[in-house]
């Protein structure tokens, strides 16, 4: 499942570092199966992401694979 975050309704404009982030599960064991899961996931990146003024542009959750593309702030060094 995608959760696409930025769309033409919320316009905020987003920056151009694009940071893509996969978190793997130990061994790939399918921790990820279920949907609360899935959410908790999602509320705390949106959390993370609301904390930074980052933007969420993609969200995706597989039973191991935690996949995210963000839009960092361009004041944001590349090694912080």
């Amino acid at each position: 499942m995608q959760f696409p975050k930025f769309t033409t309704a919320n316009s905020t404009p987003a920056c151009q570092l694009r940071f893509h982030f996969h978190w793997y599960t130990r061994g790939r064991q399918p921790l990820f199966l279920s949907s609360a899961i899935a959410t908790l996931l999602q509320n705390g990146l949106d959390i993370v992401v609301a904390d930074n003024g980052y933007h969420l542009l993609e969200f995706d959750v597989s039973p191991s694979v935690l996949k995210t593309l963000m839009s960092l702030k361009n004041s944001t060094a590349i090694l912080e």
